[in-house]
């Protein structure tokens, strides 16, 4: 929606010829780029690995960054070793427990 805005602000202040100064929105498209780049940060921290029962109870969550780097406590690669990759969905894992 952002890009749709960004065209139009764009057009609008290109096309005019009766105006004597075009208005510069160079601001706007920086400031939208930073706005993308943050929420990509964002979404990496907040992925995370969800342990869940056979009722699909949460058990455990662990940051996917922990999980990724191996930086897991005893008790979690214990449960992870009992447990199952089901799916991945926006960003988080999910795992089954077998018992």
């Amino acid at each position: 929606m952002k890009i749709l805005l960004i065209n139009l602000l764009l057009t609008l202040s290109m096309g005019t010829e009766s105006s004597t100064m075009n208005e510069n929105y160079n601001w706007l498209v920086e400031d939208s780029a930073f706005e993308e780049i943050e929420l990509i940060i964002d979404e990496s921290f907040k992925a995370k690995v969800k342990i869940m029962d056979a009722n699909g109870n949460v058990i455990k969550e662990i940051l996917k960054a922990d999980f990724n780097t191996n930086n897991m406590e005893v008790s979690d690669y214990k449960m992870l070793s009992g447990s199952s990759h089901m799916f991945d969905y926006l960003g988080d894992t999910y795992y089954l427990l077998e018992n």
